[in-house]
């Protein structure tokens, strides 16, 4: 019987790794076990406080209602472990020697199989008590086996009986429940999808989407059972249409329920570029997009996936648009690309490459122009190749930040997946390609050997041998920096290049800089653009009382603010800096910073400069800002177009 429960708990934990990534990803409803024993009390206790006439175990499952508020579900879905008493979810001596434990629980936990049916004879209360324990509990083996024979007299567990039962059993056990209609169609959702019945399956989940609300967090302590979410069966239903080889349709599904997994398998190596560009051209957003990327949580490790880690409509039209994006740009079809680009700073980077990467390749650009765009396309892909050209999934796995080696859709065998064939990090290696372009522009032998250790610096530590080109060249140039190479026989670290050639040395620090005269103080980013919201609890209309509230509202909420509080927020700075407080376009650019919102910092960092010429705070801010950007100091002004001249040699042979 132990096993027959182990492999049940196997079967009710939720999806893992996204609705594709697995064979069978389909989870079936939880238990609320927190709830479920409280609502058990709730129905014969309506009235919290204890009574003379209860006897002593009546009073302590009253006592579940007083005490319920303490295990009420913290997070999402974390009533999935499905019993308190399991030794992974309670760990260590104490929780087994009572003194962490319930009293109830542990009274029941000590008790053999004749006690506890006395105990179940005391009252219903108790009985139906004991059984949702034994029912929820795996390491209670009596008060499971007394569950098992008692629970058809306790239709108040028949919902977590019918999910330890077959599917014609359970089915039995609830057509005559009304109450508990909803559970049935979902059993009968999850067992046409066992059978793979598909066209039934989309229209038993289309029927239940229209019939039954959304189950939210707040209904999880309203119900013995955590239904699924209606994200949970779009993405199942995703899951069908994809093994039906309709990948378009499941991926439409997936905009209403899915994970970036799943979301990645199919715009990157399923879909070809064209029928991804015409599914983006045919879907919209329904509202403006504030965040710039998203990332998976389920990297590294099989953790649950759970409602929020799913994507909202919008979220995930922006990551397809992204992935696009970046796959248009690894085919160099990079005017093709800017438009899909979602998020103002990923939009300025692709912005700023495509203006660069047009002037290199101008047969009318000078030598010069070419080759301080080479320069400054290379730097580019070298600092931003992962969002600009990285793979959503593997080698670059932008998914997950590129930290962790990943799999996803390794599984998959109803299609052929086409992933890039791409080393790891094979923007460097383009970047490195890049360098050396550059050098066929320069005219100072010192310029030419700044190409080749760029290019060697970067690839030398991914593949000695790719770098070994780099490195010949570099050795046989008649500079400082060449001699030195030749010396060390491999590349110069950066200290000893700076050493070397203090007035090249600069070039290291070359970012995103502008060809156009001109410093950063005179660039403008236009200000965010913040939806309106009407209904503030401020006491005036005035700059001061906007202020005042966002103080107070940033303390009562979380630091790490939803996307709910930020809109909220922004907007009451944004009404303060328009009225006059360069504090509040401050404070605004902050929270964007540490979102990582870089661009939209700058923006709002500058407005509070200009608003406030002689604040250090508000300048220090804003070159923190242009830091990130990549914007510095005119590192290259020294670089001329000087004719050739006689030291543009190689050495002799050595």
């Amino acid at each position: 019987m132990f096993y027959v429960m182990a492999l049940w708990g196997a079967l009710f934990l939720t999806v893992k790794g996204g609705f594709l990534a697995k064979p069978n990803p389909t989870g079936f409803p939880n238990v609320n076990v927190d709830t479920h024993l409280y609502l058990i009390a709730k129905h014969y206790f309506p009235d919290t406080a204890v009574s003379k006439s209860d006897s002593d175990l009546e009073a302590m499952v009253r006592n579940w209602t007083i005490e319920f508020h303490d295990r009420m579900p913290k997070s999402w879905r974390y009533i999935n472990e499905m019993d308190y008493l399991n030794p992974i979810w309670a760990r260590g001596d104490s929780f087994f020697a009572g003194r962490d434990m319930h009293p109830l629980l542990f009274k029941i936990y000590l008790a053999n199989e004749a006690q506890l049916n006395e105990m179940c004879k005391a009252s219903p209360a108790v009985r139906d008590f004991i059984i949702g324990v034994g029912l929820t509990n795996r390491v209670t083996r009596d008060a499971r086996r007394v569950a098992y024979e008692l629970v058809q007299d306790s239709p108040i567990n028949a919902p977590v009986w019918a999910l330890r039962l077959t599917y014609e059993k359970a089915k039995k056990l609830l057509v005559s429940m009304p109450e508990h209609r909803q559970l049935l169609d979902l059993l009968t959702i999850h067992h046409l999808r066992s059978k793979k019945q598909y066209d039934e399956v989309l229209s038993a989940i289309d029927r239940y989407i229209a019939t039954y609300p959304d189950y939210t967090h707040e209904d999880m302590q309203k119900t013995s059972i955590a239904m699924n979410t209606h994200a949970e069966l779009n993405g199942i239903a995703a899951g069908v249409l994809f093994e039906q080889g309709k990948y378009r349709e499941a991926l439409a599904r997936f905009l209403y329920g899915g994970t970036p997994e799943d979301i990645a398998i199919i715009a990157e190596q399923v879909m070809t570029i064209d029928e991804l560009k015409n599914f983006c051209d045919s879907h919209s957003f329904k509202k403006q997009i504030i965040m710039v990327e998203h990332y998976s949580h389920n990297c590294d490790k099989e953790t649950q996936i759970s409602y929020p880690d799913m994507l909202d409509h919008d979220v995930a039209l922006a990551i397809i648009r992204n992935i696009l994006a970046r796959r248009l740009m690894r085919e160099r079809r990079y005017n093709e690309a800017m438009p899909y680009f979602t998020g103002e700073d990923i939009r300025y980077l692709a912005e700023r490459f495509n203006a660069l990467w047009n002037i290199a390749v101008n047969p009318n650009s000078s030598k010069s122009k070419k080759f301080k765009s080479r320069l400054l396309v290379a730097d580019m892909l070298r600092r931003y190749g992962d969002v600009l050209v990285g793979t959503e999934l593997e080698p670059d796995n932008f998914i997950c930040k590129g930290r962790f080696k990943c799999s996803w859709g390794g599984v998959i065998t109803s299609v052929k997946l086409n992933k890039p064939d791409l080393p790891r990090f094979h923007y460097r290696y383009q970047a490195a390609e890049i360098y050396r372009e550059a050098a066929s522009f320069a005219n100072d032998i010192r310029l030419t050997a700044f190409c080749d250790w760029s290019a060697g610096r970067l690839t030398k530590a991914l593949d000695p041998n790719f770098a070994e080109r780099y490195f010949k060249r570099l050795a046989n140039l008649s500079c400082p920096l060449g001699k030195q190479a030749y010396k060390m026989n491999w590349f110069p670290s950066p200290k000893t290049f700076q050493k070397l050639d203090p007035e090249v040395f600069q070039l290291t620090k070359l970012q995103l800089l502008s060809l156009e005269e001109g410093t950063p103080k005179n660039w403008r980013f236009p200000l965010p653009i913040i939806p309106q919201i009407d209904d503030l609890p401020v006491t005036s209309e005035t700059p001061e009382a906007y202020m005042k509230f966002t103080t107070q509202f940033a303390k009562e909420t979380t630091p790490d603010h939803s996307s709910e509080v930020f809109y909220i927020l922004a907007y009451a700075w944004q009404k303060a800096g328009a009225g006059g407080i360069a504090q509040g376009y401050y404070n605004w650019g902050e929270m964007e910073y540490r979102n990582k919102s870089f661009y939209r910092a700058a923006a709002l960092y500058q407005k509070a400069c200009s608003m406030d010429p002689g604040n250090k705070r508000f300048q220090h801010a804003l070159q923190l800002a242009y830091h990130q950007l990549g914007v510095t100091g005119d590192a290259y002004d020294f670089i001329q177009e000087p004719p050739p001249t006689s030291s543009d040699t190689l050495h002799e042979a050595k």
